[in-house]
């Protein structure tokens, strides 16, 4: 299940994650919350989701400012999440929900 959506102001694309994991989970300790500048090959090769049976969303940013607050968000909501390699290629937000599979 997937579901992708064009610029929208940062607290739109809170409200659409926060939508999207809370429909999907019971907990945000279930989720995997990180920033890129290539979500499907973030989410598809590095953390090896299967992009037609597992839960993810991105959501493309308006800003690298903006990316970070979005995720200090969800990380203080108790969602796992990385240190991102490249501060200044930020142009998307992505969570997933981790399974046995998944990495991490």
């Amino acid at each position: 299940m997937s579901t992708t959506i064009s610029v929208i102001p940062y607290y739109e694309v809170i409200d659409s994650i926060h939508g999207f994991i809370l429909k999907n989970s019971y907990t945000y300790f279930d989720w995997y919350i990180g920033l890129t500048d290539n979500a499907e090959k973030m989410l598809f090769d590095e953390h090896k989701l299967n992009p037609a049976s597992d839960m993810w969303i991105y959501e493309e940013v308006p800003s690298d400012s903006d990316a970070f607050r979005i995720r200090e968000y969800f990380l203080n909501m108790g969602c796992a999440g990385g240190l991102h390699r490249n501060p200044k290629k930020t142009r998307y937000i992505y969570a997933y929900r981790r399974t046995s599979d998944s990495n991490p």
